[in-house]
């Protein structure tokens, strides 16, 4: 039987799906052996990868023989079996669980690629403005000729490797149909509209929590005056909005505002502040001097200078 310390996370840092995971491991303390993919550079469209997880995408979990690939599923999981003082799902069988399930299932049809690609792509729908990092990445035409030229490159390695042609085929078309959705202002417009009723949710919520209290003082969370992996989930996508510069569209002092109480207090929180340092140390160590400028030619001068700055502020800031 597997113990605790055969615990193995696939994932790329500033992976949402990553995050999450990365986040839970925190909160509940699990040690685990940290293997980075690196998406930028094509890592898991490698065989070995590929065999591991047909589907090409982070993060992966494993534990002893077990390989696990849905993020609501990794931490279900853990939960199940890697026993800490700290839990993030109420008991099997019970109604707190199935309320618990169903807001993270909620959150996950959220298309969240389609918003960040699209924001990046047409950033005057960005209410605040992009951060930083994000304007001296790359414009948005360098993007969108960035994530075309991917399509055609997957197109090429399925020509090249019969093992996984049809993977590489259908990741190919996935990326066309990609690209033409983040230029289609329609369709980033009512993916942003459509948070709205997540936001609307998370702040009922969090109201009847707070009602619950035993003082105004106390944090507030989604679920049994704890936090839950739904917490864990609406954090990672008040996180990635955040930079992306729509976040107070959705709450603020006027606007679902205990929402920006729980956005305020879960910053606070010594998994999220943890998740902080390792991705944007991450992002300074490796991507900044390294990746993007094997990845991303037009990255070079200026632009890779503002990348590595821009993360280094951050980092220090968190």
């Amino acid at each position: 039987m597997a113990s605790s310390t055969d615990v193995t996370l696939f994932h790329f840092p500033f992976s949402y799906y990553s995050r999450r995971v990365l986040m839970a491991l925190y909160e509940r303390q699990i040690p685990f052996i940290d293997k980075k993919i690196n998406i930028f550079l094509g890592t898991q469209n490698e065989d070995w990868y590929l065999t591991m997880n047909p589907k090409g995408e982070v993060p992966v979990l494993k534990h002893g023989d077990v390989v696990v690939y849905n993020s609501t599923d990794m931490i279900e999981y853990l939960d199940d079996h890697i026993p800490t003082a700290i839990t993030l799902l109420p008991p099997r069988d019970t109604q707190a669980r199935k309320d618990v399930k169903e807001f993270c299932e909620f959150l996950n049809t959220i298309t969240i690629d389609v918003i960040t690609y699209g924001i990046w792509t047409n950033p005057e729908r960005s209410t605040d403005g992009l951060s930083f990092i994000l304007r001296n990445v790359a414009t948005p035409k360098e993007t969108v000729h960035r994530l075309s030229s991917l399509a055609v490159k997957l197109r090429q390695n399925a020509e090249r490797n019969d093992s996984f042609k049809d993977y590489f085929i259908s990741k190919s078309q996935h990326w066309e149909t990609f690209v033409s959705q983040i230029k289609d202002k329609n369709v980033v417009a009512g993916c942003l509209d459509g948070l709205e009723a997540v936001f609307e949710r998370a702040e009922e919520l969090l109201a009847k929590s707070r009602t619950d209290a035993l003082s105004q003082s106390s944090d507030i969370w989604l679920f049994e005056g704890r936090l839950t992996i739904a917490d864990i989930y609406l954090t990672i996508l008040i996180d990635r909005l955040v930079p992306l510069g729509v976040s107070r569209r959705y709450f603020n002092v006027n606007k679902n505002p205990n929402v920006l109480r729980f956005w305020k207090q879960v910053r606070e929180r010594p998994s999220f502040r943890k998740l902080g340092r390792q991705t944007r140390m991450y992002g300074v160590r490796i991507i900044a001097p390294k990746v993007l400028r094997r990845a991303a030619p037009v990255l070079m001068g200026m632009a890779m200078v503002g990348v590595a700055v821009g993360l280094f502020i951050a980092w220090r800031r968190t």
